[in-house]
């Protein structure tokens, strides 16, 4: 048998690349021609190294004394990607072989041999002939004429069926029309196109490579016999004897749920009391009764004839039907319905219309219970007497895990008019989650007293949706801000309102032209509002309720920072990272526009620098590097410690700056527990 290679990252890729397009370039507004990308394979791979590619050979002789599976590599092959010009480039393609004769293991060595400036896709070893792996180029600026990828399979070669075998090798891009690139990065405004062409390969174990452009010999097939045909005659099936529960009083009794059941149905009769659903010939009957309510779905899936599926309650010639179902799938049925204890259930099985019946596969099991949300809206609330902002939340239940949006409004009698005002917050929710959001009134300011907020909750997984909402009269008592910027660095992220990028104390400034930025952070999701962007799950803040984290739906570059004089020298801050991309590129430069550009950095950098361009790496202003995030580093670390010593710049005026740039995918740096120890300048 003959297996494919591909990777089950194949889709993935095919989005990276997408997304390069959306991230990077804003769209491909037109391409035009370019040379063609070869996707070879070669047997020897003597000469093939990280800078350069030796000679492709066709086949190559393999002597393997005593080959057997045993899932280590005998023999290595390179798969070969040249011809490309530009980047960013994904490759892809599928490699097919005898599995009866090797298998693919790890080759003892880096897989990814030879890939400038770019990533690759972890690969999987295996024993059945398909292996995962594909690989992304991302080298900034224009590539050099066959600077492509060589990724390296090990072949584990069996015995007897291997010895003196000759085994064929073809290699095929995956089924795009062209592989594009950008032709000028990071002005992406045209792109090129690469059509593709791929060879094969042949491996002689034991034994010579047969000379070039010899034939594979093939029977000569012998010509049938003339003979003048015989009519087939018309054979109608007879149908069998009828199924045991071909009437209703003989329904088969589910035991226990998941259940199946295969029968032919060719035989079922029809009674004349049947209901109809969709026509009601052949028909066969099954009961259950659950102990305990459930979510029940059954479906005729694997069934050879057009089916019709029904569920009933009741007795006989007294029925209720509780759902009926012609073609679910294909002409498959499917059914769901919530079971009540105690109740017996009747299914009925039929032909459509009047047709025959066949070879039927019947399938019942329990359905997760839906998901299902409430919300509730605590009744205390604060106000800010000099601002009238209000803080107001509640608590969201959830039957599962489910991200939740909420959206509501604040009403507050003042005399003759209604001060009202609108927030919106979301919370990633396993069970029970606290939501809160921050109001300011659209017509007037909100005092102490009482007031009324209604809420909307709106609950999503991959493929389930909920709704709940609330009413509730709530008490504002007031309270005063906290006292903002004192010596240490973190207090103003506790002040922040959630998904602002208003940090209380610090300055937020992004690169024009970016995504999103800085924002206040609370819970488990990154900040949306300001910083809307990724719904991914984050770390909760380790210090307080609230950090301050990225977020974004595009490209961009942010720095956040806080300036004044250094009183003394101890730095430090817990720092968190998810880089949903998986692969840090840190060039000197924080312009978004240099790709690929994704990475974190903090800096101690003097305060005319930071006037001057809050982008600055320049060493005459960057004074420390505390921390920056390198490739190879772990795309994902909880919240940790990072501490520096910048006793040398005490009573300097500095700032300390955390900057975040992003130009390949979602990126979310997470900064709590601030200690700096400045005198503020203002």
């Amino acid at each position: 048998m003959r297996k494919l290679i591909t990777s089950v990252l194949a889709a993935a890729l095919v989005i990276t690349l997408a997304a390069l397009g959306l991230w990077a370039t804003g769209g491909h507004e037109s391409a035009v021609a370019q040379g063609t990308v070869n996707f070879d394979i070669d047997p020897e791979t003597t000469g093939n190294s990280a800078d350069t590619l030796g000679a492709i050979e066709d086949c190559v002789r393999v002597d393997i004394p005593s080959p057997a599976f045993d899932g280590v590599s005998d023999y290595n092959i390179d798969i070969v990607v040249t011809g490309d010009t530009q980047a960013p480039m994904a490759y892809d393609a599928a490699l097919l072989y005898d599995e009866n004769v090797v298998h693919v293991a790890d080759p003892g060595t880096d897989q990814l041999v030879k890939l400038p400036g770019a990533i690759s896709l972890t690969p999987d070893t295996d024993s059945d002939g398909v292996w995962n792996a594909s690989a992304l180029y991302l080298s900034g600026g224009a590539g050099i004429a066959g600077n492509g990828t060589i990724v390296r399979v090990g072949l584990d070669i069996n015995d007897p069926t291997a010895a003196g075998a000759v085994v064929t090798f073809s290699l095929q891009p995956e089924p795009f029309t062209d592989y594009a690139s950008c032709k000028n990065p990071p002005d992406c405004t045209e792109w090129l196109n690469h059509p593709t062409t791929a060879d094969s390969a042949t491996l002689a174990i034991n034994q010579d490579c047969p000379p070039p452009g010899t034939p594979t010999p093939a029977p000569t097939p012998t010509p049938p016999p003339t003979a003048t045909p015989t009519p087939t005659p018309t054979v109608t099936p007879t149908p069998g004897p009828a199924p045991a529960n071909d009437d209703f009083d003989n329904a088969a009794v589910i035991p226990e749920l998941p259940f199946v059941d295969y029968m032919d149905t060719r035989g079922a009769t029809t009674a004349a009391d049947d209901p109809d659903c969709f026509g009601r010939d052949h028909t066969v009957w099954y009961t259950f009764t659950t102990p305990e309510n459930l979510r029940i779905e059954a479906n005729t899936f694997g069934s050879n004839y057009d089916t019709t599926l029904s569920v009933y309650t009741g007795s006989r010639g007294a029925l209720s039907q509780i759902a009926c179902n012609d073609d679910a799938d294909s002409l498959q049925s499917f059914v769901t319905f919530d079971a009540v204890p105690g109740e017996a259930y009747f299914f009925m099985i039929g032909a459509y219309g009047s047709r025959p019946g066949g070879d039927l596969t019947f399938s019942v099991d329990v359905v997760p219970p839906p998901l299902e949300i409430d919300v509730s809206i605590d009744p205390l609330g604060a106000v800010v007497a000099k601002t009238g902002a209000v803080t107001i939340g509640g608590i969201v239940t959830c039957s599962k895990a489910a991200f939740v949006d909420l959206y509501g409004e604040l009403e507050q009698r003042a005399g003759r008019v209604i001060v009202r005002g609108y927030f919106s917050s979301s919370v990633l929710c396993a069970g029970q989650a606290p939501w809160s959001a921050t109001v300011v009134g659209d017509n007037g300011v909100f005092k102490a007293g009482a007031a009324d907020v209604s809420v909307s909750a709106y609950a999503f997984t991959d493929d389930e949706f909920a709704f709940a909402e609330a009413t509730a009269p709530v008490q504002l008592k007031g309270s005063r801000p906290p006292k903002l910027c004192p010596h240490g660095g973190n207090e103003g992220f506790e002040a922040g309102v959630v998904n602002a990028n208003v940090i209380p104390c610090w300055t937020t400034v992004d690169q024009a032209g970016g995504s999103a930025g800085w924002c206040n952070q609370g819970g488990t999701l990154p900040p949306q509002g300001a910083c809307a962007g990724s719904l991914t799950s984050v770390a909760v803040p380790p210090e307080g309720a609230q950090a301050a984290m990225t977020n974004q739906d595009g490209p961009g570059s942010h720095t956040l920072y806080r300036c004044g004089v250094l009183r003394s020298g101890p730095i430090s801050f817990e720092l968190y990272i998810n880089n949903e991309f998986g692969a840090f590129f840190n060039p000197s430069s924080l312009d978004f526009g240099g790709f690929p550009n994704q990475q974190f950095r903090a800096d101690l950098v003097t305060a005319a620098g930071i006037a001057a361009d809050p982008f600055t790496t320049s060493p005459e202003d960057v004074l420390l590097n505390i921390y920056q995030t390198m490739p190879g580093d772990p795309p994902v670390s909880g919240y940790a410690t990072i501490t520096a010593d910048a006793s040398a710049w005490v009573g300097q005026a500095v700032c300390l700056r955390l900057a975040a740039v992003e130009n390949l995918w979602f990126f979310h740096a997470g900064v709590d527990d601030v200690n700096i120890d400045l005198r503020s300048r203002g």
